[in-house]
């Protein structure tokens, strides 16, 4: 399952080519998620990716670099 928790004016156009894609039941959009909301599908990940046009992203578990495994609170 891929989860994108994205909105803003790419998301309909992004919604669109994963139904052309035949890819809707593998995705999931969730929207926008504040920094609370983000713990949970973060620690259940296998792959992050956190982009941003200004160089900063919501979110440095640990402030690992990449390829390193994050380091959470709850010891995971």
């Amino acid at each position: 399952m891929l989860v994108l928790a994205v909105d803003g004016p790419e998301r309909e156009r992004l919604e669109a080519q994963v139904g052309r894609a035949g890819l809707r039941p593998s995705v999931l959009f969730t929207g926008f998620l504040d920094q609370p909301r983000l713990i949970g599908p973060y620690k259940a990940a296998d792959l992050l990716l956190s982009t941003s046009k200004t160089g900063r992203t919501a979110f440095h578990p640990g402030g690992r670099q990449a390829g390193e495994r994050p380091r959470w609170p709850s010891g995971r």
